[in-house]
């Protein structure tokens, strides 16, 4: 696998991670039907700096992901536009 190649799967994995995330903040986060159920000893399930603290790495987890695909796919499209005008060029 490529550098690229590797670059792209890290990225998708930490989208897919991210999303994975922000559902479970909204499934189980303050105000959902799973929170309201009285039940014994979940004292640390109201509790709310985890859900920060997740929704923190979820965010970083977006926006670097998202990042790094614009800087491959802008890499991709100068990339061949190089080695178009390389082959274009008669005294290259």
């Amino acid at each position: 696998m490529t550098k690229k190649g590797k670059w792209f799967t890290t990225a998708i994995v930490a989208l897919i991670s991210s999303f994975t995330i922000m559902i479970l903040l909204h499934v189980y986060g303050p105000g959902s039907t799973f929170m309201l159920q009285p039940a014994p000893a979940t004292h640390s399930m109201t509790d709310m700096a985890w859900m920060m603290v997740l929704g923190a790495l979820a965010m970083i987890l977006f926006f670097g992901g998202i990042v790094t695909l614009i800087v491959l796919f802008v890499q991709f499209l100068t990339g061949r536009s190089r080695q178009h005008d390389l082959r274009s060029d008669p005294g290259a």
